[in-house]
């Protein structure tokens, strides 16, 4: 081989290996609307939840429950998770119980055992909406991987967003 090429590939080689330590992040936001990534948890629930183009809502006059998919990332790059709930009455998504699932990829075994964080909403300043939000330090400081929630909707209440925060590398310094 000649030593011109040679060298080339040295420099090309070394020139990679160094910049793969160094790689840059920045902190990006999703915001997905409830009508999109939720759906009743079960078919008794079909007849009671509706998908409106703002929310799905519950428009029965009993409890009903949603399962909604959280765009994730398998290696654990999300910090939080925030639901934004409907409701047609003030003060009526106050108290709405959701239970967060996360797993994440771990090394050749494929997924991690799943992790369960209960939670329940609460009402913020920009009352009717009440919000739920999980965060990293609730989970021991450690970011979430890819996530789902499910959620007991009481009459008149209902999701109208999801949105997390997650970091994501934009290339090397």
């Amino acid at each position: 081989m000649n030593t011109r090429l040679m060298a080339v590939l040295v420099l090309v080689a070394t020139a990679s290996s160094s910049l793969d330590a160094h790689a840059a992040q920045t902190s990006r936001r999703d915001i997905r609307l409830g009508a999109d990534v939720c759906r009743p948890a079960l078919p008794v629930y079909d007849g009671k939840v509706r998908v409106k183009p703002l929310a799905i809502v519950n428009e029965s006059s009993t409890r009903a429950f949603v399962t909604c998919a959280i765009t994730g990332h398998e290696f654990r790059r999300t910090e939080a998770i925030n639901i934004v709930f409907y409701s047609a009455t003030p003060f009526a998504g106050r108290g709405i119980k959701c239970t967060l699932v996360s797993w994440d990829i771990s090394g050749v075994a494929g997924l991690s055992e799943p992790v369960y964080q209960p939670g329940v909403s609460n009402t913020g300043l920009d009352l009717p909406n009440a919000r739920l939000l999980w965060n990293s330090n609730g989970n021991g400081g450690n970011p979430y991987g890819v996530a789902a929630v499910s959620c007991e909707l009481k009459p008149g209440t209902g999701i109208r967003f999801i949105s997390h925060s997650y970091r994501e590398e934009i290339g090397t310094l």
